[in-house]
């Protein structure tokens, strides 16, 4: 299944890479438990006065990544809007949200979920300290 993607072979793939089976935060590596890349953007519909379908508007097309993965209970989970390179597509994705879960008979695990928008490929993360009111690049 191809997803495809409107950039070329020159994107900069930063931060750890996920590979299937395994999977690495920092120096750490863990198992895999479940992965999936999906192709998506916000879909607004756009109505004529009778109620039927005009034309559709799809917004802020973006890759999404879930991974649930296995790791030890010392591992720390990644902090969002950290790197993470999402796999097939080529791009690297910000981490936006982070579970950690216990199930029946498993380990811990961490599920992560990370989204690219193609409309950041080149853009540089910034954090506001409110105390200052000072930008800081998350990329430094």
């Amino acid at each position: 299944m191809a997803l495809n993607t409107t950039f070329g072979d020159d994107v900069l793939l930063l931060g750890d890479q996920v590979v299937w089976g395994t999977c690495m935060l920092g120096d750490d590596f863990g198992q895999v438990d479940s992965a999936s890349v999906k192709r998506t953007a916000d879909k607004v519909e756009i109505e004529n006065c009778a109620g039927n379908l005009k034309s559709l508007l799809l917004t802020k097309p973006r890759f999404e990544l879930t991974l649930d993965c296995i790791f030890d209970t010392g591992v720390t989970a990644p902090g969002l809007m950290e790197i993470i390179a999402l796999p097939l597509v080529g791009v690297s994705g910000r981490v936006m949200d982070v579970t950690v879960k216990w199930e029946k008979g498993k380990e811990r695990m961490l599920s992560i979920e990370v989204t690219h928008w193609d409309a950041l490929t080149d853009a540089v993360a910034y954090r506001l300290d409110p105390g200052t009111g000072a930008y800081t690049s998350m990329d430094a």
